[in-house]
């Protein structure tokens, strides 16, 4: 008899222990991170998704990809369907090569924080499965070329971040395929100018901060839909005023010009820091409420060159 209650004994502490650990129950133990597996053979790195928040529900932990892998990495399950995933983001990881993998393994991602990672190199097709990406954030690496066919898959994309890369230039036609980018932000790179034709396709764009760079050229006029701009810090001698636009900041350049149409929008323009000689532009811009022009080369300021500013305050 003892042995059968020996066995009932074990059969029960085996079922609880199942129940703890069955997928989707509710247990009031708190889960240990496992590690990220490797296979037997040590020829690819697989890495799932450890812990989620009120944010991200998918967060990476402890990833970690040299810019020349020596073997493949996988990202979630092997069926992408379980990889269900809106929100991901990576904590306490180095990705200095981003790899394809990623998104085709999570291809229903609507916001992606690929922040601090110190990713050097992204790999051809590595951001080619953002169908439903709206917001991408890529500041604070150590990007210095951006593929051609990056966001070519992105329709849905509406904010983009780039901050402090070390991106010189942009490809050609880089957001034709991003009709809906409302915010984009490429602060503090090393751009040196921006074509003409970049934000031909962005009838969308409202928010475009490119403070920072070296920027010698950018015909902001060219995008009228416009309504904040931050072209400081760069060595613009030419500053084109957009038809919509209420907040721009260009200040800390070398601006001796500025054009474009008429806008009674416009209401707040710093341009401190500056080689401005003359203010007759600025009876386009009769809207104005604050405007700095300290420390240019203007000779003769009097309130006829504000006359027709009826809400100017400083």
């Amino acid at each position: 008899m003892g042995w059968l209650i020996h066995c009932y004994v074990s059969l029960l502490l085996s079922t609880v222990t199942a129940q703890n650990v069955w997928p989707g129950s509710s247990s009031r133990y708190t889960p240990t991170r496992r590690p990220n597996a490797q296979d037997t053979h040590g020829y690819r790195q697989s890495y799932n998704c450890k812990e989620s928040n009120l944010h991200y529900d998918c967060i990476f932990y402890d990833v970690s990809i040299d810019r020349y892998p020596q073997h493949p990495v996988n990202f979630g399950y092997g069926d992408v369907r379980q990889n269900n995933h809106k929100n991901v983001t990576f904590t306490n990881s180095t990705l200095r090569r981003l790899p394809a993998s990623l998104l085709a393994s999570f291809q229903e991602v609507e916001i992606l924080d690929l922040g601090n990672l110190q990713i050097e190199t992204i790999e051809e097709r590595a951001l080619s499965h953002g169908a439903y990406l709206r917001e991408l954030y890529m500041g604070f690496n150590n990007i210095y070329n951006l593929p051609a066919s990056a966001f070519i898959s992105m329709p849905l994309l509406s904010k983009l971040v780039l901050d402090r890369n070390n991106l010189r230039s942009l490809p050609k036609r880089i957001f034709h395929h991003t009709p809906n980018l409302y915010a984009l932000s490429i602060a503090n790179n090393m751009l040196e100018r921006i074509d003409d034709d970049t934000f031909k396709q962005n009838g969308a764009l409202q928010h475009l901060s490119l403070s920072g760079n070296t920027l010698t050229h950018i015909d902001l006029s060219l995008i009228p839909s416009l309504y904040y701009g931050n072209v400081s810090t760069n060595q613009l001698t030419t500053l084109a005023i957009p038809s919509a636009v209420e907040v721009l900041d260009a200040s800390h350049n070398r601006i001796n010009q500025v054009t474009g149409p008429f806008n009674n929008l416009l209401t707040i323009l710093h341009l401190k820091h500056n080689n401005l000689t003359d203010t007759a532009w600025l009876q386009n811009y009769p809207g104005l409420v604050h405007v700095d022009l300290s420390y240019n080369e203007l000779e003769h300021l009097t309130n006829q060159n504000f006359s027709n500013m009826k809400q100017l305050e400083k």
